[in-house]
């Protein structure tokens, strides 16, 4: 779905802290940046989590920035879990992000610890479209 000049896959989840969810087979979901999160600037390193590393949602489990630039943003995983995997060529060349946040700028692999959770995150694409047209509405103020 396309809103504004923003990117919005409609079989994905999203948190409030712009970030999405795909689920898998397995009671899995890999985790990525969304497209407006990428719009806020050009990255140039990606600090991942640990494999097998647990985490409760809400805590900060990666942090992606511009050295150059002085930023960075800690990102809250969305949803409970256990890390299965890192995408770890984003240390290597932080700039997927920048190029494809949806497939190959994917950050990690996790199996749900309480699948329940998806219940906070934003789904349906009337729901999408109201939050993004929000937050872009915040932007411009």
């Amino acid at each position: 779905m396309n809103i504004r000049d923003y990117i919005f896959p409609e079989d994905l989840y999203y948190s409030p802290d712009h970030l999405w969810v795909k689920l898998e087979k397995n009671n899995t979901a890999i985790i990525g940046i969304d497209h407006y999160l990428q719009k806020t600037g050009e990255f140039d390193f990606v600090e991942l989590p640990f494999e097998e590393e647990e985490y409760i949602r809400g805590e900060i489990f990666c942090v992606i920035g511009n050295d150059e630039e002085e930023w960075d943003e800690e990102l809250p995983i969305p949803l409970s879990g256990i890390i299965l995997e890192v995408n770890e060529e984003l240390e290597m060349d932080p700039e997927i992000l920048n190029e494809d946040c949806y497939t190959l700028g994917w950050i990690a692999k996790i199996v749900l610890i309480n699948p329940e959770e998806l219940k906070y995150l934003i789904h349906k694409k009337e729901e999408i479209k109201n939050w993004i047209i929000a937050e872009i509405s915040k932007e411009n103020d």
